[in-house]
């Protein structure tokens, strides 16, 4: 099948012993692609892949015109070249659930504020542990926190994890590099006498208490808690199933990451009574913490952010991320007595520890009972 000079070709390379020269209609010698990829070096470069049947030839055509478009040459690609070649085949690369525009922004952001400037310049094939952990020292140097330093690296592995598939690379370097340990950066939490005042404080607001009982109570991830539709509200629990994002500068509301972050959260009495207050107030109607366009508007994740420390600087209490609301809501279950298999189900965490998997998985009726366990410790005078 022969294409153009910069599109490439494929083709069947028949050996001296080809069926056909004895008359025979078909023969089981390779396919080939090949793309024109210039000069490099002074010599021209023309890739080759084998393939068993024209179709895969096909395939295999597509990913060297794929490589050629993001500036990789197979022979001397840089880390940069490789990493801008992983985020465009990764829309594409066949996984079992689609992947969310806002996962593939998250890879960019750590490939182009990271990887590249910190290591970009080395050579694919070159890359090695000394490398992983340059990125790690960088980013420490600049102040991140190992969560982040982790969170990078777990980007690296998957770029470096591609290019081990592809046979550019014979170690994953970032796989056998340890990682900075989520036991070096815990979540701070509040303590119980903490959120208690952090209560005292928001019950000025029908909202502000509203949002921190699902926040402590609750343990809603703050994109939960974003996404929240009054239709999601009963009377005694909240339907977990959606997450509000940014999507190239946009706010949206898509399906959580995992299956098991999809729950139902029973409501302490506490909750029940602020959420009902507060559809009393704004009226019920679309987003429980709306934005600021309306009840169809989804909140900005900075602007709550910054309303979460405003009440946590007034209760005078340490100044946590609004995340670290959920470590508080664990840490508060955890002292009532409920198990780290009930806590993982509560709060919808998927990635459960060795630990973890020695206990039973807790039903409806353990979860409830933790609600109201935690509920009763902060119970309201009506």
């Amino acid at each position: 099948m022969a294409r153009g000079q910069n599109e490439g070709s494929v083709f069947q390379r028949h050996r001296k012993d080809c069926r056909r020269l004895t008359g025979a209609k078909t023969c089981t010698c390779p396919w080939a692609a090949t793309v024109d990829f210039g000069l490099v070096g002074g010599k021209r470069s023309r890739p080759t892949r084998y393939a068993t049947t024209k179709g895969e030839a096909t395939r295999k055509l597509a990913e060297l015109q794929l490589l050629k478009a993001a500036g990789v040459i197979p022979s001397n690609a840089t880390l940069s070249q490789w990493c801008d070649y992983w985020l465009k085949t990764l829309p594409t690369s066949g996984a079992r659930k689609p992947l969310k525009p806002s996962t593939l922004t998250y890879y960019r952001m750590h490939v182009e504020q990271w990887i590249k400037p910190t290591i970009g310049r080395t050579r694919l094939s070159k890359v090695g542990p000394e490398h992983v952990r340059a990125l790690h020292d960088a980013m420490s140097e600049a102040g991140k926190s190992p969560t982040t330093i982790r969170n990078a690296h777990a980007t690296l592995r998957l770029a470096l994890g591609l290019a081990l598939i592809e046979r550019r690379v014979t170690v994953n370097w970032a796989k056998e590099v340890r990682g900075p340990s989520a036991a070096d950066n815990p979540h701070p939490v509040l303590t119980m006498e903490d959120a208690g005042n952090v209560f005292v404080v928001a019950s000025r607001s029908a909202r502000e208490l509203a949002r921190a009982h699902v926040a402590i109570l609750c343990g809603l991830r703050q994109g939960e808690a974003l996404a929240l539709r009054w239709e999601d509200v009963r009377a005694d629990a909240l339907r977990v199933e959606w997450s509000a994002a940014r999507v190239k500068g946009k706010r949206v509301r898509q399906r959580p990451k995992t299956e098991r972050s999809q729950r139902v959260v029973p409501l302490a009495p506490a909750a029940q009574a602020s959420l009902a207050a507060w559809r009393r107030e704004s009226g019920g109607r679309g987003y429980v913490f709306h934005g600021f366009d309306g009840p169809e508007s989804i909140e900005d994740a900075s602007r709550d952010h910054r309303a979460w420390k405003a009440l946590l600087a007034d209760a005078r209490v340490p100044i946590i991320p609004v995340h670290g609301a959920r470590g508080t809501c664990a840490t508060l279950l955890r002292s009532r007595g409920a198990s780290e298999r009930m806590i993982a189900d509560y709060l919808g965490q998927a990635d459960v520890r060795v630990l973890m998997e020695h206990y039973l998985h807790s039903d409806d009726a353990e979860r409830r009972a933790g609600a109201l366990e935690l509920g009763s410790v902060f119970a309201i005078e009506e």
